[in-house]
């Protein structure tokens, strides 16, 4: 009898787990399916790919003495004794007296900078995400804009306070502390760990603006190096890379070797020097209020840890706080002297916030150890005086032999001074994500790049799964070209050459490519790569990185460019102005005002100057116009303008704009001037402060100079409405297309990119064409400027689509089936035999409409139709249930 029991009780076990298991796995899915549905960067998204961060316990850490936390509170106190870094006065040498004696003295400045401005506060709040975690007072960003909405006046009298008074307020300085494991790394040490700061968010706002002034003072007095590229204006991590290679295919040219040494600090930003930071801002002779809301910035920082328990404290004297908008600012100011340094002729260095390389080039084996010697003195040199520690055992070594076989062949040896062993020498080193080896063959980067697609490809898998492989197409071009192109094509200048594509490089390449595809259409192994290319919407990865590095060469470096057909020169393009650097008060942008036709036919009649601007735009021209008119109503002038290569209507009302207020400039009115337009995207760009475009900095610049006589104001009116100007006006520009003055605007950089996707496409489409049209896909597929919007389709549409799936003569031609014999009884050479003689399909694609172009084998309009790709999965789906499991 307890045998029996036991039976059932097993079974109804068994049964119970089975039924969790599924409505577990229900639940999932229809949470998933819904997130996704909202967003698809949504909690299922970050899940499958690691972004999501689950609370976690504090576990027993090791302390420095060998022995082991017991509770949670004792390992929060062990974190912040090992993380958070105090300064200690008693290491202090005698230049890091006189520097710490330096900070303390008096400091004022005869001149003062300006308070903070409206715009300035509203450009700060705009930036900041509405989800950023509270501080201490658990005031969100969403509260604070609210706040800010209703009381401007009162947040902008306590931020002007401060500057004014030069004090940052302490209870801005308390922070929350957060301890985020790195992963990978052993969970008992206490290095493991990276403290993340969360101030109180009035705090935060406070920081960001004293970090646009300081950062305005550096670029306006040319403080900032050249071979500074982290954080800086202008300037990026691929242009780093750029210049890098640049100088090492130099000396390779010229058959001279060099070492490349990138250099590790310990706790960079956490070890940074205060006295330090304050005597560079001193010696250039920052404005004092700035600077002494700098110093009360750094100093008096407390931070807490809250355990249920208890709460633990500490004050940190060295260091920024990691998550604060200054951190990496004040570290560029600390490595600036770095990047100065005396150095032999022909040392460079470079860095990206706190990744440092230096490039030493020397003649012979022992010219470039002698010299790499003196480099790492001078280096340990400044280290010292910034309070900085080098770290041997993360300071790696790269040979480039320039080809010369006997230098590839001996050992160098580069021992820093104090230090016990000699650096490392790899064959390869990994530098702001691409991986540079000796011979700039760029296959170790190819090999990365491999393993780091094989991994997203897993979570793609995964992300899948929680949804029950029920993802929308657009998701899943979305996951590709958001996802894994940019992770596949990152800094592509650095690393593909398309005047001299390397055959190994580019099988690579593709094979990597071909990993993500197949993880994303779910289609056979056996497909060919051009048919997943084609269902996946992603362009052949060889044309994608070409247009990526004409990109380039056309919007970073200003070089004239040739992709496909098209031909480019920098001055054609309008680009932003980098060298231009505003100072934060000043108000960017400029307001206007929205008009009903009744208003605008009322306010017309007010005394003043009235303009009304329009532009015509087609295919084969366009025009720009404006018209001048007094109250009564009369035309006082009228400008009429041919534009030569315009792009879009866009820009035939820029010139529009443009003209009429050179007009009003050169008119010198000193009355009221009013300017209508009925495009709202011109009002819009000149009302958007982040819009640094060349157009739009010119009509900014335009407007300022014709306010210091007269006041302008902007309005928008609706078009083809019946407004007298605003007729006249359009009548002009329709005109202007065929006769006017010839004129020409730099085209927008949005424009060109459009362009440089049209005409991948067209290069893509003519190698389909040429390369594929024995494709079992060509038949439904021709032109892929116009791919249907729901690829990639389904799993069996797929099969059907590229002839790799369960038919008869797929298994007869991988030697699986002795005879392509079909279940219906008759035999299937090819496709045309599923789609239009098999018994089994028949019931389903008989029903396809129209079926006068299925029968002429016009597929294409086929596939247009839901309810036929409805039919033509029912069919392949019968068809497969139908053959029997055929395995190899």
């Amino acid at each position: 009898m307890r045998a029996f029991y036991r039976a059932q009780y097993t079974a109804a076990l068994s049964t119970y787990r089975s039924n969790i298991k599924a409505s577990r796995d229900q639940h999932i899915r229809g949470c998933a399916l819904s997130c996704v549905q909202r967003s698809l960067f949504a909690a299922p998204f970050k899940a499958a790919f690691g972004r999501l961060h689950h609370y976690r316990c504090l576990p027993s850490l090791l302390a420095p003495d060998g022995t082991c936390t017991t509770t949670h509170l004792e390992s929060a106190a062990l974190l912040l004794r090992t993380q958070i870094a105090v300064d200690d006065p008693a290491t202090d040498a005698q230049e890091h007296t006189v520097t710490r004696a330096l900070a303390t003295l008096p400091y004022t400045t005869p001149l003062q900078d300006v308070p903070f401005s409206h715009e300035e506060v509203v450009d700060v709040l705009r930036r900041t995400p509405n989800n950023s975690a509270p501080g201490p007072d658990n005031i969100t960003p969403l509260i604070m804009k609210s706040l800010y909405r209703f009381h401007p006046a009162f947040f902008l009298m306590i931020f002007n306070a401060a500057l004014s008074l030069g004090y940052f307020p302490r209870c801005w300085r308390r922070a929350r502390v957060t301890f985020i494991h790195k992963p990978g790394r052993p969970p008992e040490r206490t290095s493991s760990y990276r403290p993340i700061c969360v101030s109180s968010v009035f705090g935060k706002k406070l920081e960001r603006l004293l970090n646009g002034r300081l950062q305005y003072f550096l670029h306006a007095n040319g403080h900032v190096h050249p071979r500074q590229y982290g954080f800086t204006r202008g300037r990026s991590s691929v242009m780093a890379l750029h210049d890098l290679k640049e100088q090492l295919i130099r000396f390779r040219t010229s058959c001279t070797p060099a070492l490349l040494i990138s250099l590790d600090f310990h706790g960079a930003f956490d070890s940074l020097w205060h006295p330090y930071v304050l005597r560079y801002f001193r010696e250039r002779l920052l404005h004092s209020k700035l600077y002494h809301l700098l110093r009360t910035f750094l100093e008096g920082r407390t931070v807490f840890l809250q355990l249920h328990a208890d709460q633990v404290e500490d004050s940190p004297s060295l260091g920024s706080p990691q998550g604060s908008p200054l951190s990496p600012f004040l570290w560029n100011v600390v490595i600036d002297d770095l990047l100065s340094l005396r150095m032999p002729r022909g040392v460079t260095i470079q860095a990206y916030a706190d990744d440092t390389v230096i490039l030493v080039p020397a003649a012979t084996t022992t010219a470039l150890s002698e010299l790499a010697l003196e480099v790492l003195r001078r280096v340990q040199v400044w280290a010292h005086s910034v309070k900085v520690r080098l770290n041997p055992d993360k300071t790696f070594c790269v040979l480039f032999h320039a080809g010369l076989r006997g230098v590839a062949r001996m050992r160098i040896t580069v021992r820093p001074p104090g230090a016990q062993a000699a650096l490392a020498f790899k064959e390869s080193l990994r530098i702001l994500g691409v991986v540079f080896d000796a011979r700039l063959s760029f296959f170790k980067h190819a090999e990365y790049l491999r393993d780091k697609v094989t991994t997203l490809a897993a979570r793609v898998a995964a992300f899948y799964a929680m949804q029950g492989s029920r993802v929308h197409p657009t998701h899943k071009t979305l996951l590709y070209r958001q996802v894994i192109l940019p992770a596949l094509t990152y800094a592509s200048p650095i690393w593909w050459s398309e005047s001299r594509v390397d055959c190994r490089l580019y099988a690579r390449m593709v094979s990597i490519q071909r990993v993500v595809l197949l993880a994303l259409t779910g289609a056979f192994r056996t497909t060919n790569t051009a048919a997943l290319q084609v269902l996946m919407h992603a362009a052949p990865i060889d044309l994608e990185l070409e247009r990526l590095n004409a990109e380039f060469r056309l919007f970073a470096l200003r070089r004239h460019v040739v992709f496909g057909s098209l031909r480019y020169r920098p001055h054609w393009i309008a680009l932003p102005h980098k060298d231009v650097v505003p100072h934060p008060s000043l108000p960017a942008e400029a307001s206007f005002r929205r008009l009903s036709r009744r208003a605008a036919c009322n306010i017309c009649r007010a005394p003043g100057v009235h303009i009304y601007t329009d532009g015509s735009y087609t295919s084969l021209s366009a025009g720009a116009a404006y018209v001048v008119l007094d109250p009564s109503p009369s035309i006082m002038r009228v400008g009429r303008f041919r534009l030569l290569h315009a792009t879009s209507a866009y820009a035939a009302e820029v010139v529009a704009f443009i003209e009429a207020l050179r007009h009003v400039l050169e008119a010198r009115y000193t009355i009221r001037v009013a300017i209508y337009t009925d495009c709202l995207s011109v009002l819009q760009a000149l009302a958007s402060p982040r819009n640094v475009e060349t157009h739009v900095m010119e009509i900014r610049q335009l407007l300022s100079a014709i306010c210091r006589r007269s006041p302008v104001h902007l309005y928008h009116v609706p078009g083809h409405s019946g407004v007298f100007g605003n007729e006249i006006a359009d009548h002009l520009s329709q005109r202007a297309t065929r006769v006017g003055l010839q004129r020409r605007l730099p085209s927008p950089f949005r424009a060109i990119r459009r362009q440089f996707r049209q005409e991948l496409l067209a290069l893509w489409t003519d190698r389909w064409r040429a390369d594929f049209r024995c494709t079992e896909l060509y038949r439904w597929v021709q032109d892929l400027r116009a791919l249907p919007s729901f690829f990639p389709p389904p799993q069996p549409l797929v099969t059907l689509l590229t002839g790799h799936g369960r038919f008869p003569q797929y298994f007869y031609r991988f030697g699986l089936m002795r005879y392509p014999r079909c279940p219906c009884g008759t035999y299937s050479v090819d496709m045309s035999h599923v789609l239009h003689a098999c018994a089994i399909t028949t019931p389903y694609t008989s029903r396809i409409r129209p079926q006068a172009a299925f029968s002429a084998g016009r597929y294409a309009d086929v596939l247009q139709s839901p309810h036929n790709r409805a039919l033509l999965i029912r069919a392949v789906r019968a068809l497969s249930e139908a053959i029997p499991h055929v395995s190899p």
